[in-house]
């Protein structure tokens, strides 16, 4: 009986041994674990890990992103913009693909392949030519990769195709037709409604963007509506693509002035750098802008707003390109965590004239 009650005994003390060595050695895996943490605990270390991690179940998304030219100020603007916001959509800065296409359709398709071979999450593109859009959509869809078309718009057959065909595609930016009817609103807002010379016709000229993109680019009957419908005659004197380029759009200007003479009254702009040019070209020609020539431009860039407040430039639309970078950026990401996107989400311009072209300055400041 004794002996039994010693092997008892022994056994105890050898189980409470054993836990004492797991309960150790339990804490010393503790105390290691959060020295290599410093003193953050576990859990808190945990939480910021997944706060940290962009997307889905912690994954790193990747994004390309090709922009049409970034050496004009309001496209370079529009991409410092993007950059931010598509950070702040939860893409790690290194995982965003940034390319410049400046200007060539050769090198944006270039980087649409290398988006592909990369097998990025998504693809931005701000299209050197709208229409290659349609190739660049059917690219991403066969490679399984949703695209953002931004800031320069393809046609809406092609937009209503995404639709109706349920790819992953959508438009953010302005609507080039909205642009053209507002500034015919400016024009026709004035005290002469634009027919300076008093002939009943208001007499414009036309400067497009890129000269080969007419189909999806400013067009004089968007900018005409308002003119007609304030009972004048229109009269397209000439239309010509300058590229976005100011020396350009100085020259076309310059020498329209040299031709029409003082038939000359409004000349609408596809762009503000363009129609900064044009005011240069007007000066060049011996007028007066804001007195014997009306010019507007698009966009809203600082520049072009100090110069309707001045009254030189008689005004332009700006586009706001903060909040199209955020809902490109928003698009991006819903897409990728396959939410429902709309096949186009257009940002309404706001009017600049002499009225307002200071608070839109404070807001560009801001």
């Amino acid at each position: 009986m004794m002996k039994a009650k010693n092997y008892f005994i022994i056994s105890i003390a050898v189980l409470a041994a054993v836990i004492s060595v797991m309960g150790c050695s339990g804490k010393k895996q503790a105390e290691s674990t959060e020295n290599a943490l410093g003193t953050q605990p576990l859990q808190e270390a945990a939480s910021i890990a997944n706060n940290n991690a962009p997307g889905r179940g912690g994954k790193s998304f990747n994004i390309g992103v090709s922009m049409y030219k970034t050496n004009n100020a309001f496209m370079s603007l529009y991409q410092a913009e993007l950059q931010k916001e598509l950070e702040n959509a939860g893409f790690q800065q290194e995982n965003i693909l940034l390319r410049d296409a400046n200007g060539k359709s050769e090198e944006q398709a270039k980087q649409m392949s290398e988006f592909i071979n990369s097998a990025v999450d998504a693809i931005v593109i701000n299209p050197v030519k709208p229409a290659e859009v349609q190739n660049y959509v059917n690219q991403a869809r066969s490679a399984g990769i949703p695209i953002i078309i931004i800031n320069r718009e393809t046609s809406h057959a092609e937009e209503a195709r995404w639709a109706t065909e349920g790819i992953r595609a959508s438009y953010v930016g302005n609507d080039v037709q909205q642009a053209g009817n507002l500034l015919g609103e400016i024009v026709v807002s004035l005290d002469n409604k634009g027919d300076i010379n008093g002939d009943g016709t208001v007499s414009y000229l036309l400067l497009q963007g890129d000269a080969d993109i007419a189909e999806t680019g400013l067009k004089g009957d968007y900018c005409a509506k308002a003119i007609t419908e304030a009972g004048l005659g229109k009269e397209e004197l000439l239309k010509t693509g300058v590229n976005f380029d100011r020396a350009a759009a100085k020259q076309a200007v310059s020498d329209a002035a040299a031709k029409f003479g003082d038939k000359l009254e409004v000349v609408f702009c596809a762009d503000d750098e363009t129609a900064l040019g044009a005011v240069e070209g007007a000066e060049a020609a011996g007028k007066k802008p804001g007195e014997n020539i009306y010019i507007l431009g698009i966009n809203g860039i600082e520049e072009a707003c100090k110069e309707v407040k001045a009254g030189r430039l008689t005004g332009t639309l700006y586009a706001d390109y903060k909040l199209q970078a955020q809902l490109a950026a928003k698009a991006a990401m819903d897409m990728i965590n396959k939410k429902a996107v709309e096949a186009l989400d257009t940002v309404d311009y706001t009017k600049v004239t002499k009225d307002n072209a200071g608070e839109i300055l404070e807001k560009l400041e801001n």
